[in-house]
C-alpha cells in the first residue's frame, strides 16, 4: 500500500512540473541554438540533471510536435554522443 502512495504522490509532483519544464525547454530554444538535453537542463537549473528533462523533451517532440531532434554531438560530461534538439519553425 505504501509503494501506491508515494508512486501517487510523485505522479502529483510530475504533473505540476510538466507545464514548467515545458515552457522553460521552448524558451532556452526560442533562442534559435541547437541544445542536448543535459545543456537544457542545466540552462533551467544548474542542480537539474538530464534524466529530469528528457521525459519532458521527447512529450514535446512525439505528442506536441514542437520540437525535434537535429542530429548528435559529443557531451563531454558523459563522453557520449548524444541528440541535438531545436525548435520546429513554423511558417
Amino acid at each position: 500500500m505504501i509503494t501506491y502512495e508515494t508512486r501517487y504522490e510523485s505522479n502529483i509532483r510530475t504533473e505540476e512540473a510538466r507545464p514548467i519544464l515545458y515552457t522553460k525547454a521552448l524558451a532556452i530554444l526560442s533562442t534559435g541554438e541547437i541544445l542536448t538535453a543535459n545543456e537544457i537542463a542545466k540552462r533551467i537549473n544548474k542542480n537539474w540533471k538530464r534524466q529530469d528533462i528528457q521525459p519532458r523533451l521527447t512529450e514535446l517532440k512525439d505528442k506536441y510536435h514542437l520540437i525535434e531532434v537535429d542530429g548528435k554531438k559529443h557531451d563531454f560530461e558523459t563522453n557520449r554522443k548524444v541528440a541535438t534538439y531545436k525548435l520546429i519553425k513554423k511558417d
